[in-house]
């Protein structure tokens, strides 16, 4: 079994797209459903407060809350395969 070895909280959308930023002529924020490029946040308020800072600053990316369910902080677990406890 592999233990999880890093906890973080990201910002999920719905069908499991994720907050990240990049800088492609000019910084923006976009979803992205892979999870190691995400966005990663120590606490569920700090999650919080960044998604509701960047629908502040860019609402259309929110813009499927309308029709599905909204965005929330949502915690993740990062998996080592190094500590693999099923082989010692």
């Amino acid at each position: 079994m592999t233990e999880a070895t890093q906890f973080c909280w990201l910002v999920e959308a719905p069908g499991q797209h994720y907050l990240a930023a990049r800088q492609l002529a000019g910084y923006r924020f976009y979803w992205t459903q892979n999870h190691d490029d995400a966005l990663r946040f120590f606490s569920r308020e700090q999650a919080d407060m960044v998604m509701m800072s960047v629908r502040e600053l860019a609402p259309k990316l929110f813009w499927f809350a309308e029709n599905l369910t909204d965005a929330r902080p949502v915690e993740h677990a990062w998996l080592d395969p190094e500590k693999d406890t099923a082989n010692g």
